[in-house]
C-alpha cells in the first residue's frame, strides 16, 4: 500500500505530466510505437494496403484467398526492404538496438509466410 505522502506526491506529479501541448509534440508522440509499420494497417505513406491489393485483383472477392496471397506477398516485399535497410544500418553502426530491430522482423515474416501458405492451399 502506498502511504498518504506517496499518494500526495503522485497527485502532484500527475498534475504536471499532461502530455505534449504543441501540435508538433502531439504528432511526434502519436508515432512513438511505430518502428516499421508492419503491424499497422497502412501499407505505405502514399497508398494503403487494401487499395494496393484491390488494384492488383480487380473483380475478386474482397476477402478471399487471392486477396490474402497478394497481401502476404506485399508484406513480404516490405519486410525485405526494411531488412535490407536495417542490415545496412547494422553494418554501419552495430548497436544492440538495431540488431534487436532486425531480429524482430522474423515475427512478421513468419506470419506473412503462414498467411501466404494458407492462401495458396485455399486457392
Amino acid at each position: 500500500m502506498a502511504s498518504e505522502r506517496q499518494r500526495a506526491a503522485n497527485r502532484a506529479n500527475a498534475k504536471r505530466s499532461t502530455g505534449p501541448k504543441t501540435p508538433a509534440g502531439k504528432l511526434r508522440s502519436s508515432r512513438n510505437a511505430l518502428k516499421h509499420g508492419l503491424s499497422a494497417l497502412v501499407f505505405s505513406p502514399n497508398r494503403d494496403r487494401e487499395a494496393f491489393c484491390s488494384e492488383s485483383y480487380k473483380g475478386e472477392r474482397q476477402h478471399g484467398p487471392s486477396m490474402d496471397l497478394v497481401q502476404s506477398q506485399s508484406t513480404l516485399s516490405h519486410i525485405r526492404l526494411i531488412r535490407a535497410n536495417l542490415i545496412a544500418a547494422v553494418l554501419e553502426d552495430p548497436t544492440v538496438r538495431a540488431i534487436k530491430r532486425l531480429r524482430s522482423l522474423d515475427r512478421y515474416e513468419r506470419a506473412a509466410l503462414r498467411k501466404r501458405k494458407k492462401a495458396m492451399n485455399d486457392i
